[in-house]
C-alpha cells in the first residue's frame, strides 16, 4: 500500500486504463458474442474509437476553454479593483502584480515567462515543476491508450484466471458475491459518467442562455462534479459570483433577477432532472444504498481521501455491504439439529 501511494503518479495511467477496460468489458463481450471476432481486434477498435473521440472533443472544446481561461485571467485584475473599491477589501499589491502579469501574458508571453528560464534558483524550481508536470502529462497520454488496449484485450482471461484459482467449495459463493459487486460498481460508474455528461451539456446550454460569464468552463466543471452525488452544488455559488462580479465590473447596476434568479433557476432545473429523472432512470437501484448512507459515506470519504475518497466512497461502501450480507447469511442460518440414534 505504501509503494502504491508513493508511486501513485506513475501508476495513474494504469489505474485509469483498468477502470476504462472494466467499463468497456460488457460492451466487448456483447460485440464478441455477435460478431465472433478475435478479442484483440475488438480491443484495438475500441481503443481507436476512444482516442479519436477524446481527440475530437479536445479539438472542439479545447480552444473555447482556452479562450475563456485567457479572458478570465485578463479580467481578474479588473474584478479585484472593483471589489476593492465597492467593499473596501484590502488586496494590497496583488492587483498590481495581476495587472502586470495579465498584460505581459497578452502582449508578450515569452518575455513574461523568460524569468522562469534565466532567473534565480526559485524560478528554476518552478521551471522544474512545470517541465516535470508537462512530461508527466505527455507520458500519461502516450501510455494510457497502450495500457487500455492491453487490459481490454486480456480482461476476460484475467477474470477466468481468478475464477480458476478459487476453491471448489467457495467458488459458487465468491462468484455470486463478485457478480453482485460487479453489478453495483459497474452500474454506479457508468450511470454517474452518463449523468455527468448530460448535466454538463445542460449547465453549459442553460448558463449560456442566462449570460453567465465563462459558461462553458463553469458548466463542464459543475457537470464533472455531478459524478460525486451532492457535489454539483459547489458550482452554483461560483456561477452566481462570476455573474455578479462581471456585471459590477462592467459598470452596470446588478439586477437580482438577472444575477441570481436565472442562473439559480437553471441550476435548480438541472439538479431536479438529475436527481429525480436521470438518477432513478439510469442508475436505478444498483447500489442498494439509501440517500442518508450515500451522503454520510461521501462526507467521510472526502474527509479521509480528498477527491479520490469522494469517488471511491460509494462503490467501496456498496462492496463492503455486499460482503457483509453474504457472510452474514451463515450466522443467521439455524444450526442443524442432530438426532441421537436409539
Amino acid at each position: 500500500m505504501w509503494l502504491l501511494y508513493d508511486f501513485r503518479r506513475l501508476l495513474a495511467p494504469v489505474l485509469i486504463a483498468i477502470v476504462l477496460a472494466y467499463l468497456c468489458d460488457p460492451l466487448l463481450n456483447a460485440a464478441n458474442s455477435k460478431l465472433r471476432m478475435p478479442r484483440w481486434i475488438l480491443a484495438l477498435a475500441c481503443t481507436v474509437l476512444l482516442v479519436t473521440g477524446v481527440g475530437l472533443i479536445i479539438t472542439w472544446v479545447g480552444p473555447l476553454l482556452s479562450q475563456q481561461v485567457e479572458t478570465l485571467a485578463s479580467k481578474i485584475p479588473q474584478y479585484s479593483v472593483t471589489l476593492e473599491k465597492r467593499y473596501g477589501i484590502e488586496i494590497g499589491n496583488l492587483n498590481e502584480h495581476l495587472t502586470t502579469f495579465a498584460k505581459g501574458m497578452k502582449e508578450s508571453p515569452v518575455e513574461t515567462l523568460s524569468p522562469l528560464f534565466t532567473g534565480t534558483s526559485q524560478a528554476m524550481g518552478i521551471l522544474g515543476v512545470i517541465l516535470a508536470g508537462t512530461m508527466e502529462i505527455l507520458l500519461s497520454a502516450v501510455l494510457l491508450p497502450i495500457f487500455f488496449f492491453l487490459f481490454t484485450w486480456h480482461f476476460d482471461h484475467i477474470r477466468r484466471d481468478i475464477e480458476a484459482r478459487l476453491s471448489d467449495g467457495r467458488r459458487t459463493r465468491v462468484r455470486r458475491m463478485l457478480q453482485r459487486m460487479d453489478q453495483a460498481v459497474n452500474g454506479f460508474l457508468i450511470s454517474r459518467v452518463l449523468i455527468a455528461i448530460i448535466a454538463a451539456i445542460a449547465f453549459v446550454a442553460g448558463w449560456s442562455w442566462a449570460e453567465v460569464p465563462y459558461a462553458l468552463l463553469l458548466g463542464i466543471l459543475t457537470g464533472l462534479l455531478t459524478i460525486v452525488p451532492y457535489m454539483a452544488i459547489v458550482g452554483w455559488p461560483i456561477a452566481l459570483l462570476a455573474k455578479y462580479v462581471d456585471v459590477v465590473s462592467s459598470g452596470s447596476t446588478p439586477l437580482w433577477w438577472d444575477v441570481v434568479l436565472w442562473p439559480s433557476a437553471i441550476f435548480v432545473m438541472v439538479a431536479f432532472v438529475e436527481g429525480w429523472v436521470l438518477t432513478p432512470w439510469i442508475q436505478s437501484r444498483t447500489m442498494e444504498l439509501s440517500a442518508l448512507t450515500v451522503l454520510l459515506v461521501v462526507l467521510i470519504g472526502g474527509a479521509l481521501g480528498g477527491i479520490l475518497g469522494l469517488l471511491l466512497a460509494i462503490p467501496v461502501t456498496a462492496c463492503v455491504m455486499i460482503i457483509t450480507q453474504e457472510f452474514g447469511k451463515d450466522r443467521r442460518r439455524p444450526a442443524p439439529v442432530i438426532y441421537a440414534s436409539k
